[in-house]
């Protein structure tokens, strides 16, 4: 890693002019790893460069833990000559460092013109494709500068526009993006204590110019709102880092219990979740609000859309409250949709139901098992009952027939407007859309339910539901066709 810079005229550490408070503020030792790489991210400023001598000097204290340091600088090329020289001089780092430097030119101009993104979106999207994409390659960490100072401004911020326990938590020392950890190592410490630390120990750093305009909402909270606050209370940076660090530990454990919820209540159907009614309604609001977020999350990784909003989950969350109707669809944003049917709650992607389908069999033997859409496997058995003997053991997912009484050929189809079925044990026949109500049978499901007819379109079965009156075992009766399927209705 080269030579330790860091130490005064006299031969003090930079770590002896810092107090034992201020170390005790960095958040380094659970975060980071014995020999892991870290790319520290310096842009030139204080706190980026006073990130990195912090992680030399840390890394090379008995206290410590060795790191493989390396800097990143992004040139965002919006400030021409000052961006030029902030390079040379994080590049000038580096190079008496002795540790390795990485450096990008971006274009925020155009990506903004591409994307339609504001200047500081634009820019922070870029900076973080950079910085993740470099990790991957370099299978390293990201060391951020963010300081006490952005931590308040960013919680301000968050509460000027809205949010909740989440919001204001701020941000998190670690989180991951693309797989790559990033660490913010600074967030309790105060900028002012970055610049003491690099004038202390002769560290060269840049101001940057735009960090003086308030045409940026952030510097508007920095430059107007910070100062007009600090006058009711001097210590509001503090104050706002402690709601912050609160705000965390409070969601984390309010997402332990949701979580929690989730794995007891929640059953996941590929891409859709149930949950009972009766179970929703024993929740707390606050424990509510949570499962959909973590429905939402879980349903959106399957359509890669971004998270959704606040209005989104209370429009969910009010409707899962409701008890005045028995069936109802609700179409929420980013294509995810609630559907209650019979005091079952399903989070789904899907209101319309599967494409009609039909199969037509002539002989079972030539092709005794079949697979139907959403995964439904039918397998088709026949016995000679004088020869082998053959105990019918029907259920609602398996049905034994007189196989020489079948009109072949038999057909293996979805539902049809004006189906009918005689049903096994009762006198006439029955409509099926009434037998899939009385079955309580949640209408998403229904177009996909298979049905078996024979040569003349008449129901012989109809799997998970009721089986007909048309070829029933009798003393006659030579062979058997039994056929069953795999469970496909879904209960919770």
């Amino acid at each position: 890693m080269g030579k330790l810079k860091g130490m005064t005229e006299d031969g003090r550490s930079v770590r002896m002019m810092w107090s034992a408070r201020q170390w005790e503020k960095l958040q380094l030792e659970p975060y980071m790893d014995e020999d892991e790489r870290i790319i520290v991210a310096v842009s030139g400023g204080p706190d980026s460069v006073a990130l990195f001598h912090i992680l030399r000097e840390w890394s090379a204290s008995p206290a410590g833990k060795r790191l493989e340091l390396e800097i990143a600088h992004i040139n965002h090329q919006l400030r021409e000559q000052e961006s030029r020289q902030e390079e040379q001089m994080v590049r000038e780092l580096a190079r008496s460092a002795g540790v390795p430097f990485h450096v990008t030119h971006l274009d925020v101009k155009a990506e903004m013109a591409q994307s339609g993104k504001g200047l500081q979106e634009a820019a922070r999207d870029l900076r973080y494709a950079f910085l993740t994409e470099l990790a991957t390659k370099r299978q390293a960490s990201v060391a951020l500068g963010h300081h006490a100072d952005d931590q308040a401004e960013t919680i301000l911020m968050r509460v000027i526009r809205g949010t909740g326990i989440a919001g204001l938590g701020g941000m998190s020392v670690v989180r991951y993006e693309k797989k790559v950890k990033l660490i913010r190592p600074l967030l309790r410490i105060p900028k002012v204590d970055l610049i003491s630390f690099c004038e202390q120990g002769g560290y060269p750093y840049a101001e940057d110019s735009s960090n003086l305009s308030t045409r940026y909402t952030r510097n508007q909270v920095r430059l107007e709102v910070m100062p007009q606050l600090s006058k009711i209370n001097p210590q509001i940076s503090d104050a706002l880092v402690r709601l912050g660090d609160q705000s965390r530990s409070d969601e984390h454990f309010l997402m332990q219990q949701a979580q929690e919820v989730f794995h007891n209540t929640v059953k996941t159907e590929g891409a859709d979740c149930l949950i009972l009614q009766a179970h929703w309604l024993e929740l707390h609001p606050s424990l509510q609000r949570r499962l959909i977020k973590l429905i939402l999350s879980y349903l959106l990784s399957h359509t890669r859309k971004k998270e959704a909003d606040f209005e989104t989950i209370e429009q969910f969350r009010e409707a899962c409250e409701r008890q005045d109707r028995a069936n109802f669809v609700i179409k929420g944003a980013n294509g995810v949709n609630l559907v209650k049917e019979y005091g079952q709650l399903r989070f789904t992607g899907a209101v319309d139901g599967p494409e009609p389908f039909a199969y037509v069999i002539w002989d079972w033997r030539a092709q005794p098992e079949w697979m139907l859409p959403g995964g439904i496997h039918l397998t088709f058995e026949e016995r000679w009952l004088e020869r082998e003997g053959f105990e019918s053991v029907d259920s609602i997912y398996a049905a034994s027939f007189d196989a020489d009484a079948l009109l072949l050929p038999m057909e293996v189809r979805s539902r049809q407007p004006g189906d009918r079925m005689q049903i096994h044990g009762l006198n006439g026949s029955k409509k099926v859309k009434d037998m899939l109500i009385d079955r309580k049978i949640p209408r998403l499901l229904r177009d996909g339910l298979p049905l078996l007819a024979d040569a003349k379109g008449r129901i012989l079965w109809m799997p998970g539901v009721a089986r007909s009156a048309h070829a029933l075992i009798s003393p006659t009766t030579k062979r058997i066709l039994h056929i069953r399927t795999s469970a496909f209705i879904q209960s919770i």
